[in-house]
């Protein structure tokens, strides 16, 4: 994949034609669709959602996403897929078959330093606010 694909239905065939590529001939362990691809960004802006990262800074955000995969006692290989954040909408960046973890998906996401630090004083608020209400009961 050259150039990063915008995640919508207008691109379905680029990133089926990606996905193809990058899959082969596997079946087992795939993403395949569009509509697969569309989900995991819609999760990943409500995981943004949730740890309280303003709308206007998801911009940069990438996830690594691994095909849903049962448990096997030998690792196997699974489509992997890169998404990013774009000022307003999520891009495709790469696709590729990889050897995945026997204990199941591995998914993970990469906040910019910004967001990590948006996300860190979310919670230094949180944990401020829960220890002087607990100083209240307390005292």
């Amino acid at each position: 994949m050259n150039e990063p694909i915008k995640i919508s239905l207008e691109d379905a065939e680029a990133i089926e034609v990606g996905l193809r590529s990058a899959n082969g001939k596997a079946t087992n362990h795939v993403l395949t669709t569009v509509a697969q691809i569309i989900m995991w960004a819609e999760r990943c802006e409500k995981k943004l959602e949730s740890i309280q990262i303003p709308q206007d800074k998801r911009e940069g955000a990438v996830f690594k996403v691994t095909a849903e995969k049962t448990g096997y006692r030998f690792g196997r290989k699974g489509t992997v897929v890169q998404i990013v954040r774009g000022p307003v909408d999520w891009f495709l960046i790469s696709a590729r078959r990889e050897e995945m973890p026997r204990n199941g998906r591995q998914d993970s996401m990469k906040l910019t330093t910004e967001q990590d630090a948006s996300h860190y004083k979310t919670l230094n608020a949180g944990l401020e606010q829960l220890l002087a209400s607990s100083a209240k009961t307390e005292g």
